[in-house]
């Protein structure tokens, strides 16, 4: 038996490496496409690009291996049986569940070490992806901006593009929403085109407008309304993140549902259930006392006692 488990296990392995190889190919080289802009042209290091591959390669391996477990299993019983390998155990009096069992017991052993993967290499491999993801975003902003989406990555502006260029990093048709000018001035800044540059010392960025209109109005004086036109007008910003790449400390604050392992996330429901515990408490007290003052008390007349009355009793 020894002998027909290692013939069925190795007629599982090799179908099982070539899916799984395919698939994380296929997955990883979908990832690449949808995030090559906000990677490509930021000047990074390789050794960064690698780690961030690395880092997505968690929920690849997720995805990938029971397709592969799936595409092995087919294969592997469709090569003994046209091979009549099948056949020739039937006639031995071997059972189909007594082939199936290396297979099985392999099977669980896989998924033991996938619900340990899924609980703690994952959660910590997304949540460290995402905030390198964040991270490279910063450097050289103007190829971060994704056109028709509004971004706040600059403090105290919001930015909307129509376009953009990542070869040389111009914005096309850009509106601004100014939060931060003096007095509390609202302005809304439009410019058929801009770019973002960094000084010299790299202590400013510098917005770069052409041919554009400033809309200023004061809450102050809401009657009043300024519109200014500019063919060229720069913007200085402070610059001391933006231009290159710089890692940010880990948050473990920002840590979203697919970042959080079953302990943790078992946590959060255990502290939300006695939130929810203590509020109903406190609402209970409240409608009492609510009620209590809508509703009079009852009065209790006292009778007058019967003058002589003998109270005595034998």
């Amino acid at each position: 038996m020894k002998t027909l488990h290692r013939l069925v296990l190795s007629a599982h392995i090799g179908p099982f490496v070539g899916a799984f190889v395919t698939l994380m190919f296929i997955f990883l080289l979908q990832t690449l496409m949808k995030f090559i802009d906000r990677i490509v042209g930021k000047g990074l290091e390789t050794g960064v690009i690698v780690e961030w591959v690395l880092l997505n390669l968690a929920w690849v391996v997720v995805l990938a291996v029971p397709m592969a477990v799936l595409v092995a299993t087919l294969m592997a019983f469709g090569t003994l049986t046209q091979s009549h390998e099948i056949t020739a155990m039937k006639a031995a009096g071997i059972s189909l569940f007594r082939m199936m069992i290396p297979v099985l017991v392999a099977s669980t052993g896989l998924v033991a070490l996938m619900i340990w993967f899924n609980n703690r290499v994952l959660p910590e491999a997304n949540f460290r992806a995402s905030q390198l993801l964040s991270d490279i975003s910063r450097a050289r902003p103007s190829l971060a901006f994704t056109p028709g989406i509004v971004s706040t990555e600059l403090t105290g502006y919001s930015v909307l593009v129509k376009a953009a260029d990542p070869a040389t990093g111009e914005l096309i048709g850009m509106t601004i929403f100014d939060f931060g000018y003096r007095g509390g001035e609202q302005r809304l800044i439009t410019a058929r085109r801009g770019t973002l540059s960094l000084t010299a010392d790299n202590r400013f960025l510098l917005m770069t407008l052409a041919e554009g209109e400033i809309h200023a109005r004061t809450p102050q004086e809401r009657d009043r309304y300024t519109l200014t036109a500019f063919n060229k007008l720069q913007i200085r910003l402070a610059g001391d993140e933006m231009g290159t790449f710089q890692r940010s400390a880990l948050d473990n604050n920002r840590r979203g549902d697919r970042e959080l392992s079953a302990d943790v996330m078992r946590s959060y429901v255990d502290s939300l259930k006695m939130l929810e515990t203590n509020e109903r408490v406190r609402l209970r007290d409240s409608a009492r006392a609510a009620i209590a003052r809508l509703v009079p008390p009852p009065t209790v007349r006292k009778l007058p006692e019967a003058v002589g009355s003998d109270t005595s009793f034998l």
